[in-house]
């Protein structure tokens, strides 16, 4: 998969786990993020500090086939933000 970048906003797409795409996030205080367009999934989120706090599931397949097994969904992320 060809990679897209826009770095004046941090904002990558490129393939992930799976041959499946995802976008990552990088903030310009260091905090990133990634979520999987298959499932809009949130797969992880690192404040400065480079700790992840989100976690995927060991039983997690990225097959495009079955959702994805982490923690957050956007689309509940963002009923947060309404």
């Amino acid at each position: 998969m060809n990679q897209k970048t826009d770095t004046s906003v941090g904002v990558k797409i490129v393939e992930g786990n799976g041959g499946l795409p995802k976008v990552c996030f990088s903030s310009a205080h260091g905090s990133e993020a990634e979520i999987y367009l298959f499932g809009a999934c949130i797969t992880s989120w690192k404040p400065a500090n480079g700790n992840d706090l989100l976690f995927v599931r060991p039983d997690a397949v990225f097959n495009g086939q079955k959702p994805i097994r982490s923690q957050i969904h956007l689309l509940f992320s963002l009923s947060l933000l309404v």
